[in-house]
């Protein structure tokens, strides 16, 4: 509502803008809904409103220059959403803006990879025709729904054996879509949470119901996702991917191409003096095969596994797993210290991963997600606070995959319960579930 154009308001905002780097030595400034830094009248109109608009480049030219004036390092980032022409000029004034690609990767995360809908080309500031890296690239913020949230939810689950709506699932699709959004140059957002797969939804009402009124009602904080297997791992495989980004500067280089475009399979390769960088996707929900483009014929090192292989034909077809991806570099470089991405977690057999949720459970069914690495006699047993077996669950034999399991709790009173799931190999994982 203020009028830009006024030299009182310039005064007002610039004394703002000081006030803060000075006082409280803020780092910079991230201005939400800088398309509106106008006086043109488009009220009614969005597609107007975006139109490149020569008073409003100058307005945010001046302002961007102040904040350099006092500190030279700040950040000027703008949530901003313009025709594009308009963004590269800011852009190449040295502002940052926002680049929105949550739809686009929610789409691949889902399982639905065809069509325009699912293109994640434009995650890079090269495919928007821009010079500078400047794009502020991301997959959730404060206005949209968690991607978590949209797979457990709208997940493709039409797969025998793949079921995208379980935890362990779309925990490690968000992996996968996290080494697709991270590895691609420019500057990155991490919306809170995400790294744990935050699945409570945007519309959340304290009450737990769902309503568009709730988009700003408080949400809950689950420290304890740290506690579950698949969040745990997806935590570590983020922590490992950003560990690397900010460690070499290959992530950095001007020399990369996005094969992300369209299809089941989607790579990133990237090039510098020093490090080359491959990582290759499977965004289907059945084994498939990605079309490498290996930089060079040679040894290449897989980064969350450690293991290696030898190139032959630098385009090869790589056999991946639904929702399979790895990241290759031309050297050997060990993940993180304290990092540890454990295939089979504690359990001795074929059983891993295992989430009971939701937890506490305040109704009759709660979920037990786990994965199978081969099929096997399953026993489930669950035992109160004091280890007498409540109830003793024999489902049989169970295929290999991420299973997705529906128990009711029946007439159990409040309190602690264990769920323990054992397979016919010994191995036997225990969750902690209370009924309230």
């Amino acid at each position: 509502d203020f009028n830009h154009e006024s030299a009182a308001t310039k005064i007002y905002v610039k004394n703002c803008l000081d006030y803060w780097m000075k006082e409280f030595r803020v780092d910079g400034f991230r201005f939400d809904l800088s398309k509106g830094f106008t006086q043109k009248n488009t009220i009614g109109n969005v597609g107007a409103w975006g139109q490149y608009d020569a008073s409003r480049i100058a307005i945010w030219k001046d302002y961007s220059g102040f904040v350099w004036n006092v500190d030279p390092t700040a950040y000027v980032i703008l949530e901003h959403f313009a025709d594009n022409p308009e963004e590269i000029e800011l852009s190449n004034n040295g502002m940052m803006l926002w680049g929105n690609m949550h739809f686009q990767y929610k789409e691949v995360g889902n399982g639905f990879a065809g069509g325009a809908s699912a293109d994640l080309r434009g995650i890079s500031y090269k495919q928007r025709g821009w010079t500078n890296p400047h794009l502020v690239g991301y997959m959730e913020s404060h206005d949209e729904e968690r991607i978590a949230f949209d797979m457990l939810t709208f997940g493709n689950s039409g797969t025998t054996g793949y079921n995208i709506k379980t935890l362990p699932v779309y925990a490690r699709r968000i992996e996968m879509l996290n080494n697709l959004l991270y590895t691609v140059p420019g500057p990155k957002m991490l919306w809170q949470f995400g790294e744990l797969g935050y699945d409570f939804s945007i519309n959340r009402c304290e009450d737990g119901t769902i309503n568009n009124d709730c988009r700003l009602s408080p949400k809950p904080i689950r420290w304890d996702y740290y506690q579950e297997p698949s969040r745990r791992r997806l935590y570590n495989v983020t922590a490992a991917l950003l560990h690397l980004r900010k460690t070499y500067d290959v992530f950095e280089t001007t020399d990369f191409q996005l094969n992300t475009g369209s299809g089941n399979g989607r790579t990133v390769l990237l090039k510098s003096p020093n490090l080359y960088v491959h990582v290759l996707a499977n965004v289907a929900t059945t084994t498939q095969n990605v079309t490498a483009n290996f930089a060079y014929p040679g040894k290449w090192y897989e980064y969350y596994t450690g293991d290696s292989i030898t190139v032959n034909s630098p385009v090869a077809p790589i056999s991946l797993k639904a929702g399979e991806y790895r990241l290759y570099m031309d050297k050997k470089i060990p993940l993180p210290d304290g990092i540890v991405l454990s295939a089979k977690d504690e359990a001795s057999g074929v059983l891993h991963d295992m989430a009971v949720y939701p937890n506490p459970v305040s109704g009759d069914l709660f979920f037990v997600d786990f994965s199978l690495m081969e099929s096997t006699e399953l026993r489930v047993d669950i035992l109160d606070l004091t280890g007498r077996v409540v109830e003793t669950l024999l489902p049989g034999n169970i295929p290999a995959g991420d299973q997705h399991m529906e128990l009711q709790t029946g007439n159990w009173k409040p309190g602690i319960y264990f769920i323990a799931v054992q397979d016919a190999l010994g191995g036997r994982l225990v969750r902690k579930l209370i009924k309230i």
